[in-house]
C-alpha cells in the first residue's frame, strides 16, 4: 500500500528565479513565463502589504496590477542581485518603490497602460475576504507580507501533496492523513485509521511517514523556485517557520 511516493521530488535543472535571472530581462519567452508564474504566486502577499500599509481595496488592487505590469514592461529582473537572490525580497523592495512612485498619481488610469499584460488571474475578492478574516491588525506591513508568504507557500506545499495523494493507490486512506502535514481537520488515532481502511497501525505509521516525507519534499521543490542556490533554501525554511510563528 503506497499513499505517495516515497522519492523525494527532484530539484529542478533550473529554478524559475533563477531563469529570470539569468536572463536579465523578461525579453525571453522562457523568462517571461517564469516572471509571470512567480508573479501569481506572489500577489497576495503584496496586496496584504499594501493593505497594512493603508490602502484601501481599490488602491491596493490597482497597486499590485500596476506594479506587474511595470515589472512586465521595464524588465526589472535585470537589476536583481544573485548574492540576493530571494524572489521575495527582491520583489518587495521593488514594489515599495513603485508604490512610493505612484503615492501621488492616479493608478487606475494608469493600470497596464500600454505595457504588455501580465494576466494574474487572480481572485482580489477572494483575496480580500482572506486579508479581513486571517489578517492581524497589530502586524506591521512587513510582517503581514511575511506571514502571507509563508502560508501561501504552506499552501501550495499541501495543494501538490494532495494531487499526489489523489494519483496514489490508496487516495482515501492519504487524505484521512491529510491533519498530519497540516491538512484540515484532527488527525485520528492510527488504531482508528488503520481499522477504518482494514490495514495496521504499522502501515498507518509508514504511509503518515511518506507523506511528510512528500509534504517535505514539495515544499522544499516550491521554495527552491524563488531562490537562487540549494543553501538559500535553508535560510527560506527558517524564514517561513518564523513567519508563520504567533505574532
Amino acid at each position: 500500500m503506497t499513499v505517495v511516493s516515497d522519492a523525494a521530488p527532484s530539484a529542478f535543472a533550473t529554478t524559475r528565479w533563477t531563469v529570470v535571472v539569468a536572463a536579465g530581462s523578461t525579453d525571453t519567452g522562457e523568462a517571461r513565463e517564469a516572471l509571470g508564474v512567480l508573479c501569481r504566486a506572489y500577489w497576495m502577499p503584496l496586496y496584504v502589504f499594501a493593505r497594512r500599509r493603508g490602502a484601501d481595496e481599490a488602491t491596493a488592487q490597482d497597486l499590485v496590477q500596476g506594479f506587474f505590469a511595470k515589472v512586465v514592461e521595464r524588465g526589472i529582473a535585470a537589476a536583481a542581485d544573485p548574492a540576493r537572490g530571494r524572489f521575495r525580497t527582491f520583489l518587495l523592495a521593488a514594489f515599495r518603490n513603485f508604490a512610493a512612485d505612484q503615492h501621488d498619481r492616479d493608478v487606475a488610469a494608469k493600470r497596464g497602460g500600454d505595457t504588455p499584460p501580465l494576466s494574474l488571474d487572480v481572485d482580489f475578492a477572494d483575496g480580500e475576504a482572506r486579508f479581513r478574516a486571517v489578517e492581524s491588525h497589530e502586524m506591521t506591513p512587513e510582517r503581514a507580507f511575511e506571514r502571507r508568504w509563508a502560508l501561501d507557500l504552506l499552501s501550495t506545499a499541501l495543494r501538490r501533496t494532495i494531487a499526489e495523494i489523489e494519483t496514489s493507490d490508496a487516495p482515501a486512506l492519504g487524505r484521512d492523513l491529510l491533519p498530519f502535514v497540516g491538512g484540515p481537520g484532527a488527525g485520528s488515532p492510527y488504531a482508528e485509521i488503520a481499522a477504518r481502511h482494514a490495514t495496521t497501525e504499522g502501515a498507518v505509521k509508514t504511509a503518515v511517514h511518506r507523506i511528510r516525507r512528500a509534504y517535505r519534499g514539495h515544499l522544499r521543490a516550491v521554495i527552491r523556485d524563488t531562490v537562487t542556490t540549494d543553501a538559500d533554501v535553508e535560510d527560506e525554511i527558517r524564514d517561513l517557520l518564523a513567519a508563520v510563528a504567533s505574532p
